[in-house]
């Protein structure tokens, strides 16, 4: 099954990225390069689609501020 797409920061609606350590432990963040004030960053989950999926969710959930 493909992983679910990375929606955008639900700020800034610049582009998030997937950042994993000892290739397992992944989080997501408002990519460094963009222009928001934010900068939000989801806690550490066991895997990428669990850090992607708690990410999209925060998203849906009304907290787009921008």
């Amino acid at each position: 099954m493909p992983s679910p797409e990375l929606k955008p920061c639900p700020w800034c609606k610049g582009r998030a990225v997937v950042q994993t350590v000892l290739g397992t432990d992944s989080r997501v963040l408002c990519h460094p390069s963009n222009q928001c004030d934010i900068h939000p960053v989801s806690p550490w989950f066991r895997s990428r689609e669990e850090a992607v999926a708690a990410w999209n969710r925060r998203a849906e959930k009304g907290t787009d501020h921008a």
